[in-house]
């Protein structure tokens, strides 16, 4: 006697339908379902993050403020540098400028944009933030990315 396979069938518009039907709960499922959607998401940060480029490197410089006083009123000045590290120009980010109290909260922010709206490879581009007014007292100054660019 010898063993054959069984002939593959291709399925039937029933089979094809329950199978969508199950698809779709499935997915339901993952949507609605907070902690399914949560160990899901888990599960797939390996495959997420070896497929989601990482983002751009970019570097602060050395950053240095001071402040000056024009017909009787204050103005700081922040200044510094961005360096890219990567290998492909990029469009410069909007900075965001902190001035943070004793406590570590911030006191003040503000958003700014360098002079140069590229930043090339392996190169750095100058910025410089002002501020009319500032407060009097604050214990340190903190440049970033702002969120969302």
């Amino acid at each position: 006697m010898l063993a054959r396979p069984h002939p593959h069938t291709p399925a039937s518009r029933a089979q094809q339908v329950a199978l969508a039907a199950a698809a779709l709960l499935c997915a339901w499922t993952l949507y609605a379902d907070p902690v399914a959607r949560a160990r899901a998401a888990y599960a797939l940060r390996p495959l997420i993050a070896a497929v989601v480029p990482s983002p751009p490197p970019i570097a602060f410089g050395q950053t240095r403020a001071r402040r000056t006083e024009i017909d009787g009123r204050t103005i700081l000045y922040v200044e510094g540098s961005l360096w890219n590290n990567g290998k492909r120009t990029l469009r410069t980010p909007t900075l965001k400028v902190s001035l943070i109290g004793d406590d570590g909260r911030p006191l003040y922010s503000w958003k700014t944009r360098p002079a140069r709206a590229e930043l090339p490879a392996s190169r750095d581009v100058a910025f410089q933030a002002r501020l009319l007014s500032p407060p009097e007292r604050f214990e340190r100054i903190e440049v970033s990315v702002a969120q969302g660019e």
